[in-house]
């Protein structure tokens, strides 16, 4: 009999062999059917770079908005709109509700409203003037999203009326440094003056919602009156609801909530509202 160790051995030798014998049979193959041979290694390599090409993409879509750490907290605020006998989905909603949702809806630990503002905003530093886009956000925006702060509190950075927190890039355009940013101060469009109250890590590619800069909520409401209004709409809400909270339920309780402020005309024009999972909402809107 033989040892099993030469038995193995003579396996891996035969299974050499063939393979050799199959290398060089491709090979001869390959060298008399030269451009058969091209056309077949030219499609494979195609179709292999087309196949890393489309998953790195696909990779990269579902990696969007997928890096808070309360991710599976975040909901999305969305509105369905009837009239005319028509049907409407979109994310508008009224520029209190995410204040009041905060207020009386048990289950909302945070609330924030977001509006852009428009990509030529002016701000001016010393002799230095940049235009730029910003957004409006709620206090509790740094609080429920993941974008970290170089500089300030996300307790604090958005709280007061004249607060303005800057991208990195844009602090160091401006002041030279994200620490050296802080508590100077900025005019808004030739009209306002802001203190830096924070700085923020500029933002990655797989983020959602670009801005260069922030300012509260609170200070934008105090300068445009439509957004204090219940009968219109155009901000976004965002929640984060506390854990163990049932999102159904919540739904619930916001279905009919701008009745209760504007009622309006129900058999002309009403609106339902409901919650998205926020990292949803990049590819299934």
């Amino acid at each position: 009999k033989w040892h099993p160790a030469c038995a193995t051995l003579l396996i891996y030798f035969k299974a050499t062999v063939m393979l050799k014998n199959y290398f060089r049979i491709a090979c001869r193959n390959l060298w008399k059917y030269k451009g058969f041979s091209a056309i077949n290694i030219t499609g494979l390599a195609l179709g292999l770079t087309c196949s890393l090409l489309i998953f790195l993409w696909v990779q990269h879509e579902r990696s969007i908005d997928s890096f808070h750490a309360n991710g599976s907290q975040l909901y999305k605020v969305y509105a369905r709109e009837y009239y005319d006998g028509k049907i409407d989905g979109n994310y508008d909603t009224p520029g209190p509700m995410a204040e009041e949702m905060k207020k009386v809806v048990p289950e909302v630990e945070y609330a924030s409203s977001l509006l852009y503002i428009n990509n030529t905003t002016t701000l001016k530093a010393g002799e230095k003037i940049l235009k730029v886009a910003g957004n409006a956000a709620g206090a509790d925006w740094f609080k429920m999203f993941s974008y970290p702060l170089l500089q300030g509190n996300a307790n604090e950075v958005l709280s007061s009326l004249d607060g303005i927190v800057l991208s990195e890039s844009l602090a160091v355009k401006l002041f030279g440094s994200a620490a050296a940013a802080m508590g100077k101060n900025i005019l808004y469009d030739n009209r306002k003056n802001f203190t830096v109250s924070g700085v923020y890590a500029d933002l990655k590619d797989n983020v959602s919602f670009r801005y260069d800069f922030l300012i509260s909520w609170q200070a934008y409401r105090k300068e445009s009156s439509f957004v204090n209004e219940w009968a219109n709409s155009g901000p976004l809400t965002f929640v984060m609801l506390r854990k163990n909270a049932d999102p159904v339920a919540v739904e619930k309780k916001i279905q009919h909530f701008r009745d209760s402020y504007s009622p309006g005309n129900p058999k002309v024009y009403h609106v339902e509202y409901g919650l998205q999972p926020f990292r949803n909402t990049y590819l299934h809107t």
